[in-house]
């Protein structure tokens, strides 16, 4: 049984970290990328 603090703390991090990659990668491919719509429906 796992302690349901360090399950809530682990998916807090988990999507906190999720969000700021997608945002980054939608920057990333936006300026980098910036015609290719390929990126963006994933991001």
């Amino acid at each position: 049984m796992m302690n349901t603090n360090l399950v809530n703390l682990f998916l807090l991090n988990f999507t906190y970290l999720l969000k700021f990659q997608t945002i980054n990668a939608h920057y990333y491919c936006q300026s980098v990328y910036p015609k290719d719509n390929y990126f963006h429906f994933f991001y």
